[in-house]
């Protein structure tokens, strides 16, 4: 087996854990040089549609998203989930009617783990090739890319003419849209939670302490996580906010609170100006049983959506941390920020056949009898209006766009209709799907674990 086939394998058994070993590269990347260059490739590969039906989120209750240029609101998605809440959510967007591949590129790294985003015509991503890479988002040609100290997971934001991002090395990154390093903030822990966020002139950032990367069980504060507010145009650090003892998924912003969770089921409200807590929810003490919170929550008008690794999603009170509801998931392997409309909220999960939805995670669907289930569900009381089953594993976080939902499961992603869940088509890759989909301009854009950045679109 190969060095690129080991490292993936070892992805999907463990996740981000074990790979930095595979991911590291010897060489240090340059704060000021110029970016590097990399290529695009033309695919022309067209997945089987299963039914013939060939931005800044307006909705009301919705946070301001990441400022762009003057591009039309459907035609952005620049942060992960799309806007400061990470609501994944565009009513009046469109995305593809179907699932032909339009472009592939970057294609020799060995994952692209993190979510993409979409800025004025261009799609930007981090791969485990240590860097930053961003295209053309109509063509896939590429505009530059520009290299890190580690493999990327973290969604580029983009906002007022910069970019934002980290490495799994914990170096925060402030780059210009056209590559260049505008500073850089070395937190000195690791790093993984799949997003930072960025408002009023601050760059809010989870870490995941100094953790091991094969956890031994020692609880060593050393190791505790940090959430660090970063001012945006400098990289100063403005205050910081030291966790328990373990790691910190990543942020949502709303009401002028910072929303984190971490890997010991906790969830913690912090305000933005000063970092002071103003409430945290806790899982055990909930009762809720197996639980981490492996991905940023959500936030959307006055409400903290949260998804527990175990099983179970959360319905928060934002001003408060009451809890407004809690529902048992289908599948007991949670790695999907949920998705929230105006009605409903959409999250995915994966179990095993063998084991009523719940088990440790083997390699294959067919080695392990994997069931992924996304779930739609009531917004105001978590009860379930439909499922659709797959027998792909999910570790994706939905976009809803228009009248679909797209996510990532198995070896591909996949569009269901939006009212009951009907399958409307799947775009097959070359290996599973941990990146979430972005949505803008009737195109979508995703990574993949066999090393490439896709984009799907009708020609």
């Amino acid at each position: 087996m190969d060095r690129r086939s080991f490292c993936r394998r070892l992805a999907a058994l463990g996740g981000t854990f074990g790979l930095a070993g595979c991911l590291s590269r010897p060489d240090e990347p340059g704060t000021a040089t110029a970016p590097r260059v990399a290529g695009g490739t033309d695919a022309t590969e067209t997945a089987t549609p299963t039914d013939a039906e060939a931005t800044d989120r307006p909705a009301d209750g919705a946070t301001e998203t990441a400022a762009t240029g003057g591009s039309p609101p459907d035609a952005n998605w620049p942060t992960f989930g799309g806007d400061d809440g990470h609501t994944g959510y565009r009513p009046d967007g469109a995305g593809p009617a179907d699932g032909r591949i339009a472009w592939s590129a970057i294609g020799d790294a060995p994952t692209v783990l993190c979510p993409p985003t979409v800025a004025d015509g261009v799609v930007y991503t981090g791969s485990a090739a240590d860097a930053v890479h961003a295209f053309d988002a109509e063509t896939g040609d590429a505009r530059w890319e520009f290299p890190t100290s580690s493999y990327v997971e973290t969604a580029p934001t983009v906002r007022d003419g910069r970019v934002y991002t980290a490495d799994a090395d914990g170096v925060v990154y402030a780059l210009t849209t056209d590559g260049e390093a505008a500073w850089r903030h070395e937190t000195k822990q690791n790093l993984h939670g799949r997003t930072l966020a960025v408002r009023d002139g601050t760059v809010y950032v989870g870490t995941a302490g100094n953790m091991p990367m094969v956890v031994s069980g020692d609880t060593d504060k050393s190791k505790a996580g940090k959430v660090l507010a970063l001012d945006a145009d400098s990289g100063e650090e403005l205050w910081s906010f030291e966790g328990p003892e373990d790691w910190f998924a990543g942020p949502a912003f709303g009401d002028g609170r910072v929303y984190v969770g971490n890997h010991t089921g906790e969830v913690f409200a912090l305000d933005a100006a000063s970092g002071e807590k103003r409430w945290s929810w806790s899982a055990t003490d909930a009762g809720v049983e197996a639980h981490s919170v492996l991905r940023p929550p959500t936030y959307d008008d006055g409400t903290v959506f949260v998804s527990v690794h175990g099983g179970w999603l959360v319905a928060l009170d934002a001003e408060s941390g009451d809890s407004e509801w809690r529902v048992s998931l289908p599948g007991a392997n949670v790695k999907s920020s949920p998705a929230v409309t105006d009605d409903r909220v959409f999250v995915a999960s994966y179990g095993y056949r063998g084991a009523a939805l719940t088990g440790g995670e083997t390699s294959t669907a067919e080695e392990s009898g994997t069931v992924g289930v996304l779930s739609a569900l009531d917004r105001a009381d978590g009860s379930e209006d439909w499922t659709h089953e797959t027998d792909h594993d999910f570790r994706s976080s939905p976009a809803v766009v228009g009248d679909r939902v797209y996510v990532g499961g198995g070896d591909g992603v996949l569009a269901v209709a939006r009212d009951d869940g009907t399958e409307r088509w799947r775009a097959t890759f070359d290996d599973y799907v941990d990146s979430s989909p972005a949505v803008a301009a009737g195109r979508l854009f995703v990574g993949s674990a066999d090393g490439s950045l896709y984009c799907v679109a009708e020609e």
